[in-house]
């Protein structure tokens, strides 16, 4: 029943979003979809134009959001973990495979306009801090 009841809200969460004003900067729908799926035991890809540096925010994003969910990690170890994640995490060394640096090649101005969530930590993109 409690399942069902999480399938409904993230359901009723999803549509209200698809019917409200767009925002480019809202990420709301992302998210519940991906949880959606994730409660329907569904499966999904995340994918950015060369799989490397918008799928890295994302993966670990929803990496992080999983630990929240499904191990209690607070909000405050969270967002250390999404940290770490970004800095020393494997998503890193998929980028050096590409580009042969350990940085993601986001400029300043993408990283301003990309939402909070989804912005690399301070020194670890192409023009330094985020």
């Amino acid at each position: 029943r409690e399942l069902l009841r999480q399938q409904r809200e993230l359901l009723v969460r999803a549509r209200q979003l698809l019917s409200s004003p767009p925002d480019p900067k809202n990420v709301g729908l992302l998210h519940a979809t991906a949880a959606l799926t994730r409660l329907l035991d569904g499966g999904r890809a995340t994918l950015c134009k060369s799989g490397k540096d918008r799928t890295a925010m994302s993966i670990t994003l929803e990496h992080t959001l999983l630990l929240q969910r499904a191990h209690g990690l607070s909000e405050h170890l969270a967002s250390a973990a999404l940290t770490a994640m970004r800095r020393h995490g494997v998503r890193r060394e998929n980028v050096r495979q590409n580009t042969n640096k350990r940085v993601f090649a986001f400029n300043w101005m993408q990283q301003r306009m990309l939402p909070e969530a989804y912005r690399p930590p301070d020194g670890s993109a192409k023009s330094g801090a985020a």
